[in-house]
């Protein structure tokens, strides 16, 4: 956006695609694509290079030069026909991105997170494969990850749209956490699950910046009117102690991971955070 002009201008080139079937194409490259904060990074899935087998690309915007340059090694996917990269999503300083294989392992579904690694200037493994609960989940299908600081660490909201947990097609969204401690992916709070079967809930997630606020679609409710809804974490009071440590990535200690629990229901222990659905 250029104030000058009140207009949407480009930045940098064309980041093209290739019609190659081949590893190092990029075939459907920019069906996903996610933004850091500031602009200045973005990951790129093309889930069906290399016979579906899928990979993402990251690329850093070069101010001085005025192109997009690749960012690392290639992130592929190691599920074949899993289609890696039918989604991604990058957190705010560009450091911490996840891809997305929703048909990986009988549809049950995958999610991986990757680290940037500026001593060797290259992607690494963060936690665990996240995988989804049920055969033909297809969980990972839509991902969203918030920010991440010296004391708040990363979240990741996952969409399972073909989850049965209520009903056939009903769908369901899932909170992870990540331990530094143990370096795993760990869900915070219960599953967030749709109203009634069919609705594809979790075909859409997006969770805010500071991890507070999430949103998630269900594009068939009520023969395909299609819904959002809107959750919002209640954290509880502060202990005596609320300091924070920096967090420290990773380590062996033990953790405690708090749990959610959904507005309305029955009543909630006072020192649990909570999820309420916002109206």
């Amino acid at each position: 956006w250029k104030e000058d002009t009140e207009m949407w201008e480009q930045l940098g080139q064309d980041i093209d695609g290739t019609e190659e079937d081949s590893y190092f194409s990029m075939k459907h490259a920019g069906h996903a694509v996610a933004l850091s904060g500031d602009g200045q990074r973005v990951v790129i899935g093309a889930h069906e290079a290399d016979n579906r087998l899928g990979y993402a690309r990251v690329w850093q915007y070069d101010s001085e030069m005025e192109e997009w340059v690749k960012m690392g090694s290639d992130i592929p996917g190691d599920c074949n026909f899993g289609q890696f990269g039918w989604s991604t999503t990058i957190n705010q300083d560009g450091s911490l991105v996840a891809i997305g294989s929703h048909v990986c392992g009988s549809s049950t579904g995958r999610v991986k997170a990757y680290q940037w690694n500026a001593t060797i200037g290259d992607w690494g493994r963060l936690g665990q494969t996240i995988s989804g609960e049920r055969w033909s989940d297809k969980s990972g299908y839509a991902i969203s990850m918030s920010k991440s600081t010296a004391t708040l660490p990363p979240r990741l909201a996952i969409g399972a749209p073909h989850n049965t947990g209520k009903g056939e097609d009903a769908g369901h969204a899932r909170i992870y956490e990540y331990n530094p401690h143990n370096n795993r992916w760990e869900q915070y709070g219960q599953d967030i699950d749709a109203e009634s079967k069919f609705d594809n809930f979790g075909s859409a997630v997006s969770i805010s910046g500071d991890v507070e606020v999430g949103a998630i679609g269900a594009p068939e409710h009520q023969s395909q009117r299609g819904h959002v809804r809107v959750y919002q974490i209640a954290l509880p009071p502060p202990t005596e102690n609320p300091a924070k440590s920096p967090i420290q990535m990773p380590s062996n200690a033990p953790t405690v991971v708090p749990t959610l629990s959904q507005m309305p229901s029955t009543p909630k222990p006072t020192n649990q955070p909570t999820l309420a659905t916002t109206s």
